[in-house]
């Protein structure tokens, strides 16, 4: 990962690092479990309306910073290339046995299926209908991995986080709201 700049906001505070992206459409925020945060910032805001944005979510910045110094526990998961190779196999398995099962309730159809070695995401689901998965989802436990493979395919229907895509969720994943926390501590 490189940095274009980084920026020290106070003795309590964490040094974020900021790093401009052509492809952000809006400022993003990633607090780490080694306690590092980085800042993703579109190519047109400027560095002053950043370091103001970072310094309006502070606050959430250090909650998440306290979280994970109170759970040590968090899993981080391999992100290798070695790694991709050698479960992208098992994770297509899963992904496939997760979609031919959820998909006979909600008989979407959709495009292309990918296991990609995202840096950042578990899954995501393009306009066009496309669902990319993460080769992690193999080194989940089963019931995580099935709540990731219905929320992509939920995308198909609502291609945002409306309260209408929830209920799709919630057809095949009842108990979604335990898994999201649940898949909090799993670290990509």
């Amino acid at each position: 990962m490189s940095v274009d700049y980084t920026s020290h906001f106070g003795p309590d505070n964490p040094t974020c690092a900021f790093k401009k992206s052509y492809r952000a459409r809006r400022l993003r925020i990633a607090v780490r479990a080694d306690a590092t945060v980085l800042v993703t910032v579109p190519h047109r805001v400027p560095e002053q309306m950043a370091r103001l944005f970072v310094k309006v979510k502070m606050p959430w910045i250090l909650k998440k910073l306290e979280f994970f110094r109170r759970h040590p526990q968090v899993d981080r998961l391999p992100s290798s290339t070695h790694s991709f190779g050698k479960y992208r196999s098992a994770a297509w398995d899963v992904v496939r046995r997760n979609i031919t099962a959820l998909n006979k309730v909600y008989g979407f159809v959709f495009g292309r299926i990918s296991v990609k070695n995202q840096r950042t995401r578990w899954g995501s689901c393009s306009k066009q209908g496309n669902l990319n998965f993460n080769y992690r989802l193999a080194l989940l436990p089963a019931h995580l991995a099935e709540y990731i493979v219905a929320h992509e395919l939920c995308h198909l229907r609502e291609l945002n986080h409306s309260a209408r895509f929830w209920a799709e969720v919630s057809r095949t994943v009842p108990d979604y709201r335990a898994r999201v926390r649940e898949l909090r501590r799993w670290i990509l």
